[in-house]
């Protein structure tokens, strides 16, 4: 088992769709009205 080779892929993905999901969200809160 290498921590490197076989997580860190595994994280960027969970990582990156975190990020995208939060800045969705608060791209989504900073424009009012478009509700």
């Amino acid at each position: 088992f290498q921590f490197d080779v076989e997580v860190k892929p595994i994280l960027e993905v969970l990582v990156g769709k975190t990020i995208e999901q939060a800045l969705i969200e608060v791209m989504e809160e900073d424009e009012p009205g478009c509700n």
